[in-house]
């Protein structure tokens, strides 16, 4: 099910991509080029869902994990998350495990994609 959603979320970037941006173009030799329909603020629908995502991992796993302890949240991760893999060491009573790292390192990097589409478009 995890799975399923993280290759629905990037669906949906690489749709934006498509559709919503400029630089991406269809021409022949003799027509100027002409912009792929646009989908009127799906791009702004998914940045923001994207930086909502990313506020609330920081908040879940990153800050506790790397500055300000939680024992409480400590405690509860320990016990949801006792049989899985993890790649990091334990600190500060967490250890993220790996799906949560790669599925961290996912959003990552579509608001990575997301800010060099958006920021890096080139006037014509």
């Amino acid at each position: 099910m995890q799975y399923a959603l993280l290759l629905c979320q990037l669906m949906v970037v690489i749709f934006v991509a498509l559709h919503e941006y400029p630089a991406i173009r269809r021409s022949t030799h003799r027509e100027r080029p002409v912009r792929i329909a646009r989908v009127p603020g799906l791009a702004a629908v998914v940045v923001v869902g994207h930086l909502a995502c990313a506020y609330g991992i920081l908040r879940a796993w990153w800050i506790p994990y790397l500055g300000a302890p939680d024992p409480h949240r400590a405690q509860r991760y320990r016990i949801r998350f006792a049989g899985t893999h993890a790649l990091l060491p334990e600190r500060n009573g967490m250890r993220p495990d790996t799906l949560h790292v790669a599925f961290h390192t996912l959003v990552v990097a579509i608001l990575i994609l997301l800010a060099l589409l958006t920021f890096g478009r080139q006037s014509a």
